[in-house]
């Protein structure tokens, strides 16, 4: 003789399925609680002070032959800061840009030039944060500081447009020729244009003269056609 369970009543599989709901939904809030909680531990860490102290330049350090320009103080904290940036470039890659910043946060304090790069875009464009002109041009700056050309050029825009600042025309003809100085085209044709029309500067027309010639010969069409103009 064969047995069979009886059927359980509709409403009885409804109460069933909804306590199994409310039980998976409670234990995903939980998760969701611990790693809220967690970001805003590793935000209070990772916060900067108004005026971090971050060395322009930090001094180059030796860790088993290999030299690196960072403000650790041993191999391991080092090995330690790798591994962090890693997994902050990979949750950027991702867009997860909240789990992302703080390391990329503690990476630009040591003095790491693509960290300072990433917290600034991260901070102009609101990327795991409310967007933050005043942080964007602190660690653009910081990054300009150590040659990357991007950072000169974007620190500059910055003065000019007077975002996360007051208008600073000096600033900006500042890290405009800083940027022009490396070689590159764009920068050079707008340094030009700067000394033409005495933009944070005085006028020179001979020094504009100068940078269009240098754009011109980049193959800068721009350049080239405001140059013949001076002519």
């Amino acid at each position: 003789m064969v047995f069979a369970l009886p059927d359980k009543s509709q409403a009885a599989k409804k109460a069933e399925i909804d306590r199994a709901f409310d039980e998976s939904m409670q234990e995903q809030q939980r998760k969701i609680d611990e790693m809220s909680a967690r970001i805003r531990e590793l935000e209070n860490q990772q916060k900067e002070p108004a005026q971090p102290e971050v060395e322009e330049k930090p001094a180059e350090k030796e860790f088993a032959g290999r030299k690196v320009n960072l403000n650790v103080e041993s191999e391991g904290e080092l090995a330690d800061l790798i591994v962090k940036l890693e997994h902050a470039k990979s949750c950027y890659r991702n867009k997860q840009y909240f789990l992302a910043l703080p390391f990329f946060v503690q990476g630009a304090k040591a003095g790491h030039l693509d960290s300072q790069m990433y917290c600034g875009q991260m901070y102009y464009h609101g990327e795991g944060c409310d967007v933050d002109f005043e942080k964007a041009l602190y660690w653009y700056e910081k990054a300009a500081k150590q040659g990357q050309l991007v950072a000169q050029n974007n620190c500059s825009y910055m003065y000019k447009e007077g975002q996360g600042c007051e208008i600073n025309l000096e600033k900006a003809h500042y890290w405009k020729e800083k940027a022009a100085e490396q070689g590159n085209a764009d920068a050079q044709l707008e340094l030009a244009m700067m000394y033409e029309l005495g933009q944070g500067c005085d006028v020179n027309l001979e020094k504009a003269r100068q940078w269009y010639e240098k754009s011109a010969k980049q193959g800068n069409a721009d350049a080239q056609r405001l140059l013949d103009g001076m002519n």
